[in-house]
């Protein structure tokens, strides 16, 4: 069974992370629905803002690392689509479920990272930012 998280360049090459070579479910992986939370000023909650998600390996193989950084160039980060899962809505509607998004992500830097052995690397984080849902027909 392929893996429900899934990335690419455009809808069309957009692939479930195992069929890329990567692990098939980052851990932990987070959604968080917009940017600002705050209170109103009748005292109810409200969110602004896009929506973020981060995945996180605990280790990924220097060809992994080059799957996920090979579409960057030179470039500091790019529009990618994502499938990801819904971490929670405020009112619980969507919690647990997947859906795809268009958005922009940092390409991560090396520096940043531990490399074991100098085949691996250690505790990477992948940040989406500005995600937008976007409606894919089956």
């Amino acid at each position: 069974m392929s893996s429900e998280y899934q990335i690419g360049t455009t809808l069309l090459t957009i692939a479930p992370l195992d069929e890329l070579g990567l692990p098939p479910a980052p851990y932990p992986a987070t959604f968080i629905e917009a940017t600002e939370k705050y209170v109103d000023g009748t005292g109810r909650p409200r969110s602004d803002g896009f929506a973020t998600a981060q995945w996180h390996f605990d280790i990924l193989t220097l060809a992994q690392w080059h799957t996920l950084v090979s579409p960057f160039g030179a470039n500091e980060g790019r529009q990618i689509y994502i499938r990801t899962r819904r971490d929670r809505s405020s009112d619980g509607s969507y919690a647990g479920q997947f859906a795809t998004y268009t958005g922009y992500m940092r390409k991560p830097e090396p520096d940043d990272y531990d490399i074991a052995m100098g085949y691996f690397y250690r505790e990477v984080t992948i940040v989406f930012e500005n995600l937008q849902e976007v409606e894919v027909e089956v």
